[in-house]
């Protein structure tokens, strides 16, 4: 009887394997708070083949001569990666926490308005692994976002979809 087939693809090369640690950066919601789309940076660590904790900041700063405002955007999240780990597409479902503050002000108004906001939720994602150290993400979030909190507004909904590129060390 012959021996099982082995792994020959470069597939099984591309997982960077368990106790890896990535740099990302990324566009769109995935600092998974509403409303506040800027880019970010991130980090990842991928604990096990299944799991992997990440964590986002996101910072924008818009000025023009009748108006100004801020950003401030940061998360983290939990990765539930499915499928096998020598795969080089790992579908995967993002669990997430999120925070944000939105400051704005018009000219001559010194007291501004600004907004705090908290997100959490799940959605669904892909990861496809280009390499050992490079791989490019995408996921789409669905979440429940409180806003305002005098008083308190609560919405249901989906975040822009994020996109991420991460290098892996």
């Amino acid at each position: 009887m012959p021996p099982p087939p082995q792994h020959t693809s470069s597939q099984a090369d591309r997982w960077p394997g368990a106790k890896s640690f990535g740099i990302r950066a990324g566009y769109g919601g995935s600092t998974a708070t509403p409303g506040i789309d800027v880019g970010n940076v991130g980090i990842k660590v991928l604990l096990t083949d299944s799991l992997a904790l990440d964590a986002d900041l996101g910072l924008g700063i818009i000025s023009s001569a009748h108006d100004s405002s801020s950003t401030f955007a940061l998360d983290a999240g939990l990765d539930i990666y499915l499928g096998d780990a020598h795969r080089s597409l790992r579908p995967f479902i993002p669990l997430f926490f999120g925070l944000g503050v939105v400051n704005g002000t018009l000219a001559g108004d010194f007291g501004g308005g600004s907004q705090f906001q908290l997100a959490l939720g799940g959605g669904f994602g892909a990861e496809y692994f280009f390499a050992k150290q490079f791989s490019v993400s995408a996921e789409l979030l669905l979440g429940i976002h409180f806003v305002d909190f005098d008083p308190v507004t609560v919405a249901i909904g989906t975040v822009t979809p994020g996109v991420f590129a991460t290098y892996y060390f």
